[in-house]
Order: structure tokens, then sequence, then C-alpha cells
């Protein structure tokens, strides 16, 4: 299926060089982000006016989106992006210590976001009881043949 879906957006008409600046710092990424993690190859952007009637529509290929942003001041890395991921990813990783349906974690972040702190809790759990009860085993039903030359051959 991957290729197969597209992401719908919407945001304001950009009208000024800082709409432009803060379309393409800001959401231009977090639309890539969020369609190169899933595999959806093309975002569709609806622009709407003030009083939200969508006016235009552009689409963009997600692979492409990070040639729109290079080089720019103050803006975004594809590579830089998926660097702090990683990076963030296995800091998560190796921080949670408790595997229970009943516990939850609570990341908080830097203005800044270069120091992160975890929080568990049990306040905030959301996977419900039947998600993690294992159900019991099921006998393997198998036919049984009781004589190959009996004419009495029972299934069960």
């Amino acid at each position: 299926m991957k290729g197969k879906f597209r992401s719908v957006k919407k945001i304001f008409f950009i009208f000024s060089f800082p709409d432009a600046f803060f379309f393409n710092r800001h959401k231009l990424l977090k639309f890539w982000a969020q369609s190169f993690l899933a595999g959806v190859p093309k975002v569709v952007v609806g622009f709407r006016d003030d009083n939200g009637f969508v006016r235009s529509l552009e689409t963009f290929d997600t692979l492409f989106m990070p040639r729109l942003v290079r080089g720019k001041p103050g803006m975004w890395d594809p590579i830089v992006c998926l660097r702090f991921l990683d990076e963030f990813l296995s800091w998560l990783r190796r921080s949670v210590s408790t595997d229970d349906r009943r516990v939850s974690y609570i990341v908080q972040s830097s203005d800044n976001m270069d120091r992160f702190s975890l929080r568990m809790t049990t306040s905030y759990s959301f996977v419900p009881e039947w998600f993690s009860v294992v159900p019991p085993p099921q006998q393997p039903h198998h036919p049984v043949i009781v004589g190959i030359n009996d004419k009495r051959r029972k299934t069960h």
C-alpha cells in the first residue's frame, strides 16, 4: 500500500515574506516530517482565506520539500532532522524503564529542545485492558484417521 496515500493540510494564505518564511520553516518542515516518516509521497495543501474557505490547492512531493528550503537562511535540513530523531529515540529507548500498559511517560523539553526530561505516570494510561490480555492457547484442530482399511474413518 505504500505510496497510495496523500496527506491533506490546510493553512492560511501566504500574503507576505514573513508568511512565506513561517510556512517554509515551520509548516513545510512539519508536513515533510509527518509524510516522510509515514511513507506518504505527496501532500496536498489547501490555502484558506480569513473565513476558512479553501481558495487554492498546491501539491508538494514529499521528497522534494527539502529542496524548496535548501541553502536558505534560517531553514531546516532533513539530515539534521533525522539525526535529531535518531538521537531522541535512542535516548527514549534507554530511558524507558517499565514495560507496562498502565504506565505512560511524559516527555518535556527545554525551550530550545536541547534538553529533555522523562516522567513516568499512571495518570494517563490509554491502552485498554483488552489490548494486553493474552488469549488462552487454542488446541490445534487436526483430522484423526482411525485406520487405513477401517470404513469408520473419523475426523474431529
